[in-house]
């Protein structure tokens, strides 16, 4: 029997505001740009099968790696 312990980088989302306090020319009261990542893969596992404890062995595709970018305006 394997080991299931695990770190995996499921989440993760970076962000940047821009607003009238530091851009004052800007036309609206406020910008973000921001990029969101899932399911980026796993940083460690105990076992030593290189095994996905998530990945079940029934699915046929383990979960895709999805990438995302916004921006987001305030008025």
């Amino acid at each position: 029997m394997a080991r299931g312990d695990h770190l995996r980088l499921q989440d993760v989302r970076l962000a940047y505001d821009l607003d009238k306090k530091g851009w004052r020319h800007l036309p609206v009261a406020g910008v973000q740009v921001y990029a969101y990542a899932a399911n980026l893969g796993l940083l460690w596992r105990a076992n030593k099968l290189g095994i996905d404890p998530d990945y079940t062995g029934y699915d046929v595709y383990p979960a895709p790696r999805t990438v995302a970018v916004g921006l987001k305006v305030d008025f």
